[in-house]
């Protein structure tokens, strides 16, 4: 506990086992599978309404794949990126795109 006030405040604080706070990566985990979710009910909506431009789905950045950083990010919290991967392919499932959800 004490050895966190004297480390940058960017670094990954660890338990003193040297693990991660089981906590932690849950909520990580949690954020991008709701990242992918998101992701892909944005998509199947601009399906739906084609007459929608993609700049005004995505008006900050145009042309982001947003499951494929959640799953890049993933390598990074610590989070698996199996899980990640496998709730876009049922997410993708789950919205009737199943030509996106077998490659």
């Amino acid at each position: 506990g004490k050895n966190a006030f004297f480390k940058d405040l960017t670094s990954i604080q660890l338990l003193p086992s040297g693990d991660m706070d089981p906590n932690v990566l849950s909520l990580r985990q949690q954020f991008l599978v709701k990242v992918v979710s998101a992701a892909v009910q944005t998509l199947c909506s601009a399906q739906k309404a084609k007459e929608v431009s993609e700049e005004e789905l995505f008006p900050f950045e145009k042309g982001k794949n947003w499951p494929t950083l959640a799953v890049d990010l993933a390598q990074y919290l610590q989070v698996s990126e199996d899980v990640v991967k496998r709730h876009h392919v049922c997410e993708l499932y789950s919205y009737g795109m199943d030509h996106l959800g077998e490659e």
